[in-house]
């Protein structure tokens, strides 16, 4: 669809949706110092724009358990964006976002994202995470039992794979880097429960060890490291190796 800026000026996003638009190209690589195009329609998980700068916010988000998922949020949490704001986005909400909410003005290209699905804002050296999302630096361990918060816990074998294969390591466990406000409440509240005594710098153990990382290895623009994304959650405690 075809906009004009006063349209996009005026948009005001419905239910839980965040209006934005990408800003870092994945075109394109560098290595050993030359610039390589890659062809993004090959594995296009890949390559998504996941950076983006929001455009536009709703007036509210809903979270009410007297409506669907998907009308209302899985997760009560705060409205934590504003116009300008660049953030990191889940591949997945950007690429459904792009083929389903695709808009167009003067060539820019915008599209909505659910907010759940955003994972932090960056402004300068200040980052925010959002939605009780954490960003944790992959720690790798052979174990076959770990303290967590006191208790001895035997971990099930899980296969990890060299990164040079093209397939992201596995691991159960990272260290904080960064983590921003507990959730208020979750949708199902018998099944989850944002504990508020995880800090920066602790080593944790992470319920599964099949956590989404913030970016592709082939693009790494946030700083220019492997880091893995959960919840608080998702994370089952502080560990003692």
């Amino acid at each position: 669809m075809n906009l004009t800026k006063e349209d996009i000026a005026s948009l005001r996003p419905y239910g839980n949706f965040v209006l934005v638009r990408s800003i870092v190209s994945m075109d394109t690589i560098m290595l050993r110092g030359e610039k390589i195009f890659i062809d993004t329609s090959y594995k296009p998980e890949h390559h998504a724009e996941v950076i983006c700068e929001v455009v536009a916010v709703p007036r509210r988000l809903v979270f009410d358990r007297k409506r669907p998922v998907g009308e209302s949020m899985e997760w009560h949490s705060a409205m934590e964006l504003h116009k300008g704001d660049i953030v990191w986005c889940n591949y997945l909400a950007v690429l459904k976002g792009k083929e389903r909410h695709m808009l167009t003005c003067d060539g820019l290209k915008y599209f909505m994202v659910e907010y759940s699905q955003i994972y932090l804002k960056k402004n300068k050296q200040d980052i925010t995470m959002l939605n009780g999302w954490v960003l944790c630096e992959p720690v790798y361990k052979e174990k076959e039992q770990v303290v967590v918060d006191g208790k001895t816990i035997a971990l099930p074998s899980v296969t990890t794979h060299n990164q040079s294969q093209g397939i992201a390591r596995h691991t159960q466990f990272g260290k904080v880097k960064y983590i921003g406000r507990p959730v208020k409440e979750y949708y199902y509240a018998d099944a989850e429960v944002d504990d508020d005594y995880i800090r920066v710098g602790d080593t944790v153990m992470f319920v599964t060890p099949f956590n989404p990382h913030l970016e592709h290895e082939l693009h790494h623009h946030f700083d220019g490291t492997s880091l893995i994304v959960s919840r608080r959650s998702r994370i089952m405690g502080i560990v003692e190796f």
